[in-house]
């Protein structure tokens, strides 16, 4: 319940996480985005101390202090905490802390996908993504080893406490992130590009302007409907409005922009990526286990076989990102389909065999790895895209996090009902029936454009972007100004 409340919020807040991104700017929505994700582990933590106070009563009722828990089972099950009054109390602080850990997460993901982007530039954007994803898929390693060996040998009260005085530690240190400095564009002469969402012809500073005065239409953002409404942004001056639109109604309109609709499938897919491990993966394996391994095993092996997405997530992250970079997003393409259909054939393969003690666990490992592999490209590809196709637009990675955050809610829920090895055969192949159609249909659908060296940006003529004059913080623009004045 609680990690749907997380998605469902994080969904929904997506819708306005652009504003707040705006307005406080990247580090302090990341360190704030932080911060409210520790909530969820303050929970957990609450969570964990009831169920271990729980036990201990509930042994000492049983005939002493020192018992050994596993040994008395099945008497502290049969004792549960359903209707106790703390216990009513535990799970509506859970909800309480999921609710709020979503709107950290909304606002963290779109800080994110801005700060990076604005670190990188079209020659290395693979590589830069890719050295985000192989510290966050770390995770996944160092979970999973965790979870196969420390957790079973400490409280779990203290190993969520442990992983809250982290996330405590990332919020703060967020607040010392560097300001990305901007880089030169190829064509010196222009200092911005702006493109019009629904004129192609680029606008131009006003010659007999000042010489940094640019003058950005609002309907670049495809937001108002008024040709008077334009944003000016100058050296002296903030930026200013005269037309302001709600963020919902913004985003709204944002996500049904053709260009975003043509990549709104390989979002989703990205989505049901994420929800395939974790939510599917383990259950599977722990179904192909022998039945006579009991449950700590189980737990413990599958664990370790899921070190194997963490290992592929990493290498691949490394791999795809390097790649992307030389052979171009174009290219790409083909390569994450083809990591795509790997993953896909081992899925069905190792669930037909159904039989987790093939090479000693190392094929359910494998399986994984693939698996990985697959997931670090496609987000490779999809960041690259949101980043650099879209003009560095803030609510392009807030509509990203948008549709992602619905298809993993919206699909863990559906794999609540996939049991056995004949609805796992049929939920892969219609899984792989929609990535065939949404990496096909981007391919022949969405217009790629590429920045080549010593020429002026060719988004120029990319229809549906904004200018990164509307979305660079304001401490990358003052540090932008302090260079041309200097």
């Amino acid at each position: 319940m609680a990690i749907a409340v997380i998605y469902l919020t994080y969904s929904i807040f997506s819708f306005f996480s652009k504003p707040v991104v705006d307005c406080l700017g990247n580090r302090w929505s990341l360190s704030l985005g932080c911060f409210f994700e520790a909530f969820h582990l303050v929970a957990l933590v609450m969570a964990a101390l009831r169920k271990e106070v729980h036990e201990r009563n509930m042994l000492i009722k049983l005939g002493g202090k020192n018992l050994d828990p596993p040994m008395y089972a099945g008497e502290i099950e049969s004792t549960t905490l359903q209707g106790d009054g703390a216990y009513n109390g535990i799970c509506a602080i859970i909800i309480i802390c999921a609710f709020i850990a979503g709107i950290g997460t909304s606002l963290l993901w779109v800080a994110h996908g801005r700060y990076v982007t604005l670190c990188a530039d079209e020659s290395n954007k693979g590589f830069f993504n890719s050295v985000f994803w192989v510290f966050m898929m770390a995770c996944q390693v160092i979970g999973n080893v965790l979870g196969g060996t420390i957790i079973t040998k400490y409280k779990q009260s203290t190993f969520f406490t442990g992983f809250t005085i982290l996330a405590l530690i990332a919020a703060i240190w967020m607040i010392g992130l560097p300001t990305p400095k901007a880089y030169p564009d190829d064509d010196d002469d222009k200092e911005v590009e702006l493109v019009s969402v629904k004129a192609p012809e680029a606008v131009e500073a006003d010659p007999e302007s000042k010489p940094n005065e640019v003058v950005i239409p609002a309907e670049n953002d495809a937001i108002t409907e008024d040709p008077k409404a334009a944003i000016v942004q100058d050296d002296n001056k903030d930026v200013k409005e005269e037309a302001k639109i709600h963020p919902f109604i913004e985003m709204w309109r944002f996500l049904k922009t053709p260009r975003f609709m043509t990549f709104a499938p390989i979002v989703f897919f990205a989505g049901i990526s994420m929800a395939v491990y974790a939510g599917l993966l383990i259950p599977m394996l722990a179904r192909s286990m022998p039945k006579t391994w009991p449950e700590e095993r189980k737990t413990s092996q599958a664990c370790f076989a899921m070190i194997g997405i963490g290992a592929g997530e990493i290498l691949g992250s490394l791999f795809n990102g390097k790649l992307n970079d030389v052979i171009g997003i174009k290219k790409y393409l083909f390569v994450c389909y083809a990591e795509c259909a790997i993953a896909f054939a081992f899925l069905f393969w190792y669930n037909t065999v159904d039989t987790f003690t093939i090479w000693n666990g190392w094929f359910a490992a494998i399986t994984a790895f693939w698996w990985g592999v697959q997931d670090a490209g496609i987000t490779n590809f999809f960041l690259c895209i949101v980043g650099f196709q879209f003009g560095k637009n803030t609510t392009a990675f807030s509509a990203l996090r948008f549709v992602q955050a619905f298809a993993i809610g919206s699909f863990t829920l559906i794999e609540s009902l996939v049991k056995d090895v004949t609805t796992h055969n049929i939920y892969f192949g219609v899984l792989f029936a929609f990535a065939t159609f949404a990496w096909w249909f981007f391919h022949f659908k969405f217009d790629i454009i590429e920045k080549k060296a010593g020429a002026a940006s060719s988004l120029n003529n990319a229809p549906g972007l904004i200018s990164e004059a509307q979305v660079v913080p304001a401490e990358a623009a003052a540090e932008k100004t302090a260079e041309n004045v200097a």
